[in-house]
C-alpha cells in the first residue's frame, strides 16, 4: 500500500467533467467516434472489423458507411466483456487516434491519474472516511482497498461529499458520464452487499431438523 506520506506531493491532475469520457479538447470524426465507442463496449476491431464489412467490395467503402457499419454492429452484437477502465472509471481515448504524440500525452495524463487514484484511496483508508462503512466488511483487505480507490475516485471527479459513497443520485441536468458512473457503480455497490449476506443452510437450522422429525 503507498503511504500518505510517499504520495503527499502526487499532481492532481483535473479529472474532467463532461457529457463523455474523452478529453474535451479532441474533436474526432464520426469515424473516430465509432471506433471508440466499439472499443468502450469491448469489440476488438481488428478481429471483428471482417465480420462487420462482410462481402462488401473493399474499394466502395467510405468513412460514413463504415461508421453506419460500426455502429449497426453494436447495436446488434451480444456484449461479452467490458474494457479496462483508468482508476477503474475512465474510458480509454485512444482508441482511433494516429497520432503518437497525442496517444502519448493522453498516456501520460492517464498515469497521472491512477497515481492520484492510489493516492486518494490511501488517504480514504488511513481517515477511515466514514463512506468506506458502506463497502461490506467481509471482503478481503485488497478487495476492499480496490472497491475504495474506484469510489474515491469517482467522489473527486464529480466532487461528491455526502457521507454515502456516491451521493445524491444526479438529476436529469447532470452530465451523462456522471450519471453513467453512478449506475454502474451503483450496481456494483448492491452485488457486492448482495455476495456478503450469509446464505442460509437448512441443513444447518435445528428448527427445520426438528419440523421433519417423525414420532
Amino acid at each position: 500500500m503507498i503511504s500518505s506520506k510517499a504520495t503527499r506531493h502526487v499532481p492532481k491532475p483535473q479529472i474532467k467533467r463532461g457529457t463523455d469520457n474523452q478529453p474535451a479538447a479532441l474533436c474526432p470524426e464520426p469515424w473516430v467516434q465509432a471506433i471508440r465507442h466499439a472499443h468502450t463496449k469491448g469489440v476488438d476491431l481488428t478481429r471483428e472489423l471482417p465480420i462487420i464489412i462482410g462481402s462488401r467490395p473493399r474499394e466502395s467503402l467510405t468513412a460514413d458507411n463504415l461508421t453506419t457499419m460500426i455502429r449497426t454492429h453494436l447495436r446488434t452484437r451480444a456484449s461479452a466483456f467490458q474494457p479496462a477502465l483508468v482508476a477503474g472509471l475512465i474510458v480509454d481515448a485512444t482508441a482511433g487516434l494516429s497520432d503518437p504524440e497525442m496517444v502519448t500525452a493522453i498516456r501520460k495524463r492517464y498515469e497521472l491519474i491512477e497515481q492520484r487514484a492510489d493516492y486518494l484511496a490511501t488517504e480514504a483508508i488511513n481517515s477511515m472516511a466514514p463512506w468506506t462503512n458502506a463497502i461490506p466488511a467481509a471482503m478481503t483487505d485488497e478487495q476492499r482497498a480496490a472497491v475504495i480507490r474506484i469510489l474515491a475516485t469517482y467522489r473527486e471527479r464529480w466532487e461528491t461529499t455526502d457521507p454515502t459513497p456516491l451521493g445524491k443520485h444526479p438529476d436529469d441536468s447532470a452530465a451523462s458520464a456522471h450519471q453513467s458512473d453512478h449506475r454502474r457503480l451503483s450496481e456494483m455497490l448492491r452485488r457486492l452487499a448482495a455476495d456478503s449476506r450469509p446464505h442460509w443452510n437448512a441443513s444447518l437450522d435445528p428448527s427445520a431438523q426438528r419440523s421433519g422429525r417423525t414420532l
